[in-house]
């Protein structure tokens, strides 16, 4: 289920190698209620996301247009290579940024 989801995810980003992402990940941990197992209404699969779609599932009950995310806060490794000057700092991060997206 989504537990599982979320390890397999977790495992598969500390698994990236350093030619992926500039920093490898060191954790990725749930931040959703959800995830946490402490969610007042437990998540369920959304019937578009199956790997096999069921046409009566679609007929029998009404379907959101949208996903529920799941959010996770990841960890990366430090690095003392970041600028000191504010706006080198702002674009190297950004750089970063759109490079993990």
């Amino acid at each position: 289920g989504l537990q599982g989801a979320s390890e397999a995810l977790s495992k598969h980003l500390r698994s990236l190698p350093a030619s992926v992402l500039p920093l490898p990940v060191t954790s990725a941990q749930s931040s959703s209620a959800s995830l946490r197992g402490c969610a007042p209404l437990p998540a369920c699969p959304h019937a578009l996301a199956q790997p096999a779609l069921d046409p009566t599932l679609l007929a029998t009950r009404s379907v959101p247009k949208c996903i529920t995310p799941h959010t996770m806060v990841l960890s990366l490794e430090g690095s003392g290579k970041w600028p000191d000057d504010p706006q080198a700092f702002q674009r190297t991060k950004t750089a970063f940024l759109l490079s993990i997206a």
